[in-house]
């Protein structure tokens, strides 16, 4: 790939004085990282994610969320809010499908509350990339987002735990070169 591959210039993410390429999560993938990090569990890898994320998940509280995007407040109850510059979110999931590295923009995914049951209905959802997911969550686009909280909310950064709410984002437009393959997975760039 170093001799056959091509430059391109992707996006950074910013927040609280950390930069970010693929994703931040505020909520409950935060308590879960938290949770996980320096514990022996961690050692399991993805399978400690998915039992430690199965044991809070059902009774995980929802969080009264204040949000300025693009200088509009939005007030939502909400499980998990990611913010995204890519759409691949722990390899597997698409919370922000729109998401493209290049675009100079954010993406805002709020999965907002539900009931135990429909938790098990949103991950499948997901998982399985259905367009019902629309109807668990608020999508945004947005340069700049500022994240209030009644209560100090989990934030994890590219999968590791980064403190917690208030929290502040911004994009770096074309801040970084990297090289990808000739062949780039489809939706990756907003040109390809």
């Amino acid at each position: 790939m170093l001799v056959h591959g091509k430059t391109r210039q992707i996006d950074l993410g910013h927040v609280n004085g950390r930069y970010f390429l693929l994703m931040a999560g505020i909520g409950f993938d935060g308590e879960v990282t938290h949770a996980i990090e320096k514990k022996p569990i961690k050692r399991l890898g993805v399978v400690a994610y998915l039992l430690v994320g199965a044991w809070l998940g059902l009774g995980y509280e929802s969080f009264r969320v204040y949000m300025t995007i693009n200088g509009r407040l939005v007030k939502k109850h909400a499980l998990q809010v990611v913010i995204g510059n890519t759409q691949l979110y722990g390899g597997a999931i698409k919370y922000t499908w729109q998401a493209k590295c290049d675009d100079g923009l954010l993406d805002v995914c709020i999965l907002r509350k539900r009931t135990m049951l429909e938790r098990i209905f949103v991950v499948v959802d997901f998982l399985l990339y259905r367009s019902q997911r629309h109807q668990w969550v608020s999508y945004a686009k947005c340069t700049s987002l500022n994240v209030r909280t009644r209560k100090p909310v989990a934030i994890q950064v590219d999968g590791e735990p980064f403190g917690y709410t208030p929290a502040r984002f911004s994009i770096f437009p074309k801040a970084l070169k990297v090289i990808v393959p000739q062949k780039i997975p489809v939706g990756l760039f907003s040109v390809e």
